[in-house]
């Protein structure tokens, strides 16, 4: 069976934080995810979390101001102590949330030093993080970005993430796989899915082109729900794309009645 969340930092955005996470129970969603709620009352966010009963597969640690094209700064050594600080503020969140994955977005290249140089801050800072991620029970995230939309980041792809990946050699760093970003730089989502799910440990998903909903580009999307279902994994696909309309009509690729759960056979049925 596919498990499915919503991101309520792509979906219901005309509306308030709290007032998204409220939305998403109402339309029949049990698990959420978000980027960094920057700006945003922690404790507000916390409450409704709990009192919705809703569970958090994921969220993003700080990565600057998204909205102005910044993508971490893991990669910045004169932003070191900065990392150091929000990370653990959002090792702290995800405590409270109940919430075992926090993605930490590496960075776009601060054009000063040399990318492996930069590769190198951002090892040092994970390596740095992994045993309190470890002592919290809490999963690193890294994820690649399709280099067209975020031309400066530093990683753009599967294998690159893999090798940093390789060298922090730990149980709690797993890659986020974004079938929208990936399709974009390397097509063959289906089967890389297929070869490296035991190094993944988050999915998300936006049709290509346009970042909507499943169903409004090219991607064939009983191929990639098969290879999800058939390799084993058993996390999350998180719904991260920008509706074609609305937020609420957007959901209408999915079974007739169906949001948390359902099997990829299922897909197409209405």
């Amino acid at each position: 069976m596919l498990r499915f969340d919503v991101n309520v930092s792509m979906l219901w955005r005309e509306l308030p934080f709290v007032a998204r996470l409220e939305k998403a129970a109402n339309a029949g969603f049990d698990t959420v995810e978000f980027l960094w709620p920057r700006g945003e009352d922690l404790n507000e966010i916390v409450r409704t979390i709990q009192d919705l009963r809703l569970r958090v597969a994921l969220h993003n640690m700080d990565a600057g101001d998204i909205g102005k094209g910044e993508r971490g700064y893991a990669n910045d050594p004169s932003r070191r102590d900065e990392w150091r600080d929000k990370f653990q503020e959002a090792i702290a969140l995800a405590q409270r949330v109940g919430c075992s994955r926090v993605n930490c977005l590496v960075g776009n290249d601060v054009g000063t030093l040399a990318r492996d140089e930069q590769l190198a801050v951002v090892e040092e800072n994970l390596q740095w993080a992994l045993p309190l991620a470890t002592d919290a029970g809490i999963i690193l995230m890294i994820e690649p970005l399709n280099l067209f939309e975020s031309p400066k980041y530093l990683l753009g792809g599967t294998q690159d993430t893999l090798a940093l990946m390789r060298r922090l050699d730990s149980d709690f760093v797993q890659l986020q796989y974004d079938v929208y970003h990936m399709q974009r730089m390397e097509d063959h989502v289906a089967l890389t899915i297929r070869q490296h799910v035991h190094e993944i440990g988050h999915i998300q998903i936006a049709d290509n082109p346009g970042r909507h909903e499943p169903g409004t580009g090219a991607i064939d999307w009983r191929e990639v729900f098969t290879a999800i279902e058939d390799s084993g994994y058993n996390g999350f696909v998180g719904l991260e794309y920008v509706p074609n309309t609305n937020a609420d009509d957007s959901f209408n690729w999915m079974p007739k009645g169906k949001r948390s759960e359902w099997s990829a056979s299922e897909f197409g049925e209405r």
